[in-house]
């Protein structure tokens, strides 16, 4: 469907993989909804989707690949997998409505320019300060309104980490 004039696609139970570029461009699509089954989404395959305003990714997905979804200015939601590992490089560049993320404790890996400059809300769910979500030192934002949400009873481990004791504003999760 690369750059159709699509507002909702559902795509089907069968598909286990969805190509690189295969919804790029596609500038009317608001809403995708992806089959339990799929396992992975190629490289820019939903690039340049400007109107895509939210996003559930099956658990079974490991790695989001680079530029998968960059310039997906529209986007203010995404609920990650739970078996997450590798967030690519530019994976959600330039997605500026997204403000707040919630990184499962399985990612293992950020690449560079992965996260949005206007993310405003990072909540970690990992008990270990050292091992959370490597990778983010290499991502740029603005830090002044930055709050990094940590699982509660970890803020004083957090306040204490050489990188994570950088920021100005952490919170414990309700």
């Amino acid at each position: 469907p690369l750059g159709r004039k699509i507002r909702n696609y559902v795509i089907p139970d069968s598909v286990v993989e969805i190509g690189d570029d295969a919804f790029r461009l596609c500038e009317s699509l608001r809403h995708i909804s992806f089959p339990i089954g799929l396992r992975r989404i190629g490289e820019d395959a939903f690039g340049n989707c400007i109107s895509l305003q939210e996003l559930q990714l099956p658990d079974g997905i490991d790695a989001i690949q680079k530029n998968t979804f960059r310039y997906c200015e529209a986007l203010k939601s995404i609920k990650l997998p739970k078996h997450l590992k590798i967030i690519g490089e530019g994976a959600f560049f330039c997605c500026d409505s997204l403000q707040s993320l919630s990184l499962p404790p399985s990612v293992k890996m950020i690449d560079m320019y992965s996260l949005p400059m206007e993310l405003k809300e990072l909540h970690l769910a990992y008990k270990d300060p050292q091992k959370a979500a490597p990778g983010f030192y290499s991502q740029s934002f603005d830090q002044s309104d930055f709050i990094l949400y940590v699982p509660k009873g970890l803020k004083d481990k957090y306040e204490k980490d050489d990188f994570w004791g950088r920021f100005e504003k952490i919170e414990e999760e309700p």
